[in-house]
């Protein structure tokens, strides 16, 4: 009996043995991770450490950006810089190096601007591609690219954001354009060369009898411009809805869209779509507003009969 219960008592406690074991090695996982992941900032480094550690970093971001052909006159000035104020606190024996870190981490950000308007820009240009034909007077969108790849040229990446959302804007509302146009044309072209070159002064004088009543439904006119450009805005957000799902097709169904590519795509046209929804409350406003004149002129003018 007592061999048997030594022989229990040696099996239990190599069970516990190998369970604490067991145990330790999945402690010392997981928190391994979390020690090698700690930031900088969080290890006791010193401001002058931090410093050294986000130059050498710089430099890297710097030779990165000239491997890529970028300019490099801003980044070379910035490191420069830094580098400069590195040298000046460490001869005057300072213990402050956040400028140099804040100098840093503004090289960091000029690199994501960068690689973001370059990434934006290809984007923008396939876009381009595919939405404008040879017969579109797209002279004015070409300025606007060219405008975007001097920012880019001159490293001025901040305003690259804004310009292509610009064209973006341009580009749909040239394609909407073009094909509206299109369209009238080929329905007008037949009626305008049998009614206006067989008998213009007959339209001379019609076009002028419709003048007049313009100076007396002004405002109904300006509801008429407003309610059109709304139903404009709604065509133009359907659109831009359309062509997210078809960036969506593209990315997710077809593969053939890139995810940095899907991403700026979609992001844009949400914007706009943002943009349109900001517009159509005030037109809203102003079309109920000129509606409430409309009532007030009619009350008036039958006030007014009443009265003879």
């Amino acid at each position: 009996m007592d061999l048997i219960k030594k022989e229990e008592r040696k099996r239990i406690g190599k069970l516990l043995f190998f369970l604490i074991l067991f145990l330790f090695v999945i402690v010392m996982f997981s928190v391994s991770p979390v020690i090698a992941q700690e930031p900088i900032e969080d290890q006791n480094l010193t401001s002058k450490e931090k410093a050294e550690i986000c130059l050498v970093t710089s430099q890297e971001i710097v030779d990165e950006m000239i491997a890529a052909n970028f300019s490099s006159e801003r980044i070379n000035d910035t490191l420069t810089q830094a580098q400069a104020l590195y040298d000046s606190q460490v001869t005057k024996r300072k213990t402050d190096f956040s400028l140099v870190i804040e100098l840093c981490d503004n090289l960091a950000e000029i690199k994501d601007l960068a690689f973001s308007a370059v990434d934006e820009l290809a984007a923008l240009k396939k876009f381009y591609n595919e939405s404008i034909t040879e017969k579109m007077n797209s002279t004015g969108i070409e300025a606007s690219i060219l405008e975007i790849e001097t920012e880019i040229q001159n490293e001025r990446y901040e305003k690259v954001e804004d310009l292509v959302t610009e064209t973006y804007e341009d580009i749909i509302d040239l394609k909407s354009e073009y094909t509206a146009l299109n369209l009238f044309r080929d329905y007008t072209a037949g009626i305008f060369y049998l009614i206006f070159i067989k008998h213009w002064k007959g339209v001379l004088v019609v076009v002028i009898i419709l003048l007049i009543p313009l100076v007396f439904f002004r405002r109904n006119i300006r509801i008429y411009l407003i309610k059109h450009k709304m139903e404009r805005l709604a065509v133009r957000r359907k659109t831009l809805r359309g062509l997210i799902k078809r960036s969506q097709q593209g990315y997710f169904e077809k593969g053939s869209m890139s995810e940095g590519s899907y991403n700026i795509k979609v992001k844009k046209f949400a914007e706009l779509i943002r943009d349109i929804d900001r517009q159509i409350p005030l037109l809203k406003e102003e079309l109920a507003k000129l509606s409430r004149q409309e009532k007030k002129a009619f009350k008036l003018e039958k006030k007014i009969k009443g009265k003879k």
